[in-house]
């Protein structure tokens, strides 16, 4: 399977699980070689975040609908271009990761924040790579249906940054051009937060009846 058929496999059967498996044997290596080479640079170990920073990669390249694979265009011949696309955008996320990273730092103790009603976040831990890639584009989906209006967008931002970023409404409410209190935030993110869950059960629900009929 040449690289633009796989990424076709992969953006055509975005839930399907045995393509993104390939996608990631396939391109693996080159993510984990930006993390090896770039974290030294930011005065870290790079064994300490292979596998985290991999695993973000990953997953920012299927956000938004797999935007950023959606930009590639294969013209005649240049399959072997891809591999070059990704270490560009592997490169480019692993700096983000450690910029952000290291600002936290330098504010402060870095620390996990807890993802408190973040059973969405909570649901893929124990999962691989691509069982995490299938399970956000599962979660997208279901957001995107529970976010209408002309502030989705905006209400998915806000999502992501709580329950993905680890934001807190406060310092989300922080951001420029929010316009959104604290409490109006958490109001908001336990009203999205139900209609994904309820999306996202229903879905498991009825897989499991295809399954055993």
């Amino acid at each position: 399977m040449t690289n633009r058929e796989l990424l076709e496999a992969c953006l055509v059967n975005g839930t399907e699980i045995e393509p993104w498996k390939e996608f990631i044997r396939r391109f693996g290596h080159i993510v984990a070689n930006a993390v090896i080479k770039l974290a030294p640079k930011f005065g870290h170990e790079p064994s300490a975040f292979v596998e985290e920073v991999s695993a973000e990669v990953f997953l920012k390249l299927c956000e938004n609908n797999c935007k950023l694979l959606r930009r590639v265009i294969f013209k005649e011949d240049e399959d072997e271009r891809f591999f070059g696309y990704i270490k560009k955008v592997a490169t480019h996320l692993t700096i983000d990761y450690f910029r952000r990273l290291n600002a936290k730092m330098r504010g402060g103790e870095w620390e996990e924040k807890p993802l408190d009603d973040g059973s969405i976040v909570v649901s893929a831990l124990g999962m691989d790579w691509s069982e995490k890639i299938t399970w956000t584009l599962d979660v997208e989906k279901a957001l995107k249906k529970a976010t209408r209006g002309i502030h989705a967008k905006r209400n998915q931002m806000i999502f992501w940054l709580r329950f993905r970023d680890g934001f807190s409404p406060e310092e989300i409410a922080a951001l420029p051009t929010m316009k959104l209190s604290p409490k109006g935030i958490e109001t908001m993110l336990a009203r999205i937060l139900k209609k994904v869950q309820r999306t996202l059960y229903q879905k498991k629900q009825h897989s499991t009846i295809s399954t055993n009929a």
